[in-house]
């Protein structure tokens, strides 16, 4: 989810996000719904198996020219996202 909240920011143009809070809010909630899924049954959502080609979109993405061109790299995106993290964590 913080990506998705980083590409909203960075391309305000061309949101992954719903317009409507309450519809972004729903988004949220999917997004850590399935996390906490994975994250608790050790399941993967994401399996190559039943999704053969969302996985392959999934894993090919970074490879998009745009995508690798505007990725910043790790140190960049620890920093911008801190922040973000420190707000979800304290609101626990």
């Amino acid at each position: 989810m913080l990506i998705v909240e980083y590409i909203d920011e960075i391309w305000t143009h061309n949101s992954l996000l719903p317009d409507d809070s309450y519809d972004r809010a729903q988004a949220r909630f999917w997004v850590k719904y399935v996390d906490d899924m994975e994250d608790m049954f050790e399941v993967k959502i994401l399996q190559s198996e039943r999704f053969p080609r969302l996985k392959l979109w999934f894993t090919n993405i970074k490879d998009v020219p745009v995508i690798k061109e505007n990725t910043p790299g790790q140190e960049k995106s620890v920093v911008f996202l801190k922040p973000f993290l420190e707000k979800m964590l304290a609101r626990k």
